[in-house]
């Protein structure tokens, strides 16, 4: 059971390292890496979650509104993909891209995993610890980058801050995203230290 337990813990923990991966060899290092590798990580983890669930119930998924509710989002997303203009670009989206319906099932899957086995307050503080430290990188390289302390051609040049993910609209939507996470840490750090 620990075994099993911490091995798909630790493939949900490797997935938030995907933004740091850029595939030098492949036409989008930006983009097909990323989707290879956190797809690939994904597909193993919830094999070794299902194992778990299987042995031990205990490990299976409650039921949870937020869940249902993105579970119906990837329902009519696939019925949109059927009916649409084009099949085939609604579930795998293009090359550039690598999104759609493929991409939707596999993220949904990893939420549901990580919901099953990251359970307690303390579990999610490491989840979200572990994110952060993997932003804190990305922050860091994109700014060592800008200002010539380090000099990755492979992380773009030019006034707009692209870092390892392509693309500054990126990089400020994930920022934001992570600042506020570190916000309510934070503000729960803060929370527990009043007297």
């Amino acid at each position: 059971e620990h075994v099993l337990l911490y091995l798909v813990r630790g493939g949900v923990l490797v997935v938030l390292f995907t933004p740091l991966i850029v595939s030098t060899e492949t036409l989008f290092p930006f983009i097909v890496g990323k989707a290879l590798f956190s797809r690939s990580v994904i597909e193993v983890t919830v094999a070794l979650w299902v194992m778990l669930a299987f042995a031990f119930p205990s490990y299976r998924l409650g039921r949870s509104w937020v869940l249902i509710a993105l579970a119906t989002w990837v329902v009519v997303s696939i019925i949109a993909g059927f009916t649409g203009v084009s099949l085939q670009r609604s579930l795998w989206s293009t090359y550039e891209r690598m999104q759609g319906i493929f991409d939707q099932v596999h993220w949904l899957a990893f939420i549901i995993v990580a919901a099953s086995v990251f359970r307690t307050l303390t579990h999610w503080k490491l989840l979200f610890s572990v994110n952060l430290a993997v932003s804190m990188v990305v922050a860091l390289l994109g700014v060592a980058n800008q200002y010539d302390v380090i000099n990755w051609a492979i992380l773009g040049s030019g006034t707009r801050q692209v870092s390892t993910l392509g693309n500054a609209t990126y990089v400020g939507a994930y920022a934001m995203v992570n600042i506020l996470i570190a916000a309510a840490l934070m503000g729960h750090s803060w929370r527990n230290r009043a007297p």
